[in-house]
Order: C-alpha cells, then structure tokens, then sequence
C-alpha cells in the first residue's frame, strides 16, 4: 500500500509541476497580450480583432484534435 501511496504522490508532483509550467506560460502571453494592447491604442487600432480572435480558436482546436483531446 505504501508504494502505491508512493507513486500517487509522485504522479500528484509532476502534475504540480505542470501546473506552474502552464501557469508561468499563460502569464507570459498576458504580458504579450497587454503589450499588443497598447501598441495597438498607441497607432489608433481597433483593439479587437475578431477574426484574429477566431484564427486563434481554430488553431487551438485543431491542435486539441492533434493531440487527442476532447473539444469540450
């Protein structure tokens, strides 16, 4: 029992450790994100960009498919 308690704990640490991977990667792209954002106000540009918005959903799902997970 204690080897498998072991081993939970293990696999709990390497999601851990994931996490802050992902979390440090998503707070990379909001600094990227703000940047663009005041460059964008800066040059007098439309901050949203709707088609952008959708390249981007589309990327990351077919990535998601790419990858095998699930689109939900």
């Amino acid at each position: 029992m204690k080897r498998a308690l072991t081993k939970v704990e293990e696999l709990r640490k390497r999601i851990d450790e994931i996490d802050r991977e992902l979390l440090a990667l998503i707070s990379k792209r909001v600094e990227i994100a703000r940047e663009l954002g005041k460059l964008k106000k800066s040059r007098g540009l439309p901050i949203a960009d709707h088609k952008r918005e959708e390249e981007v959903i589309e990327k990351g799902l077919m990535l998601a498919d790419e990858l095998g997970l699930d689109r939900e």
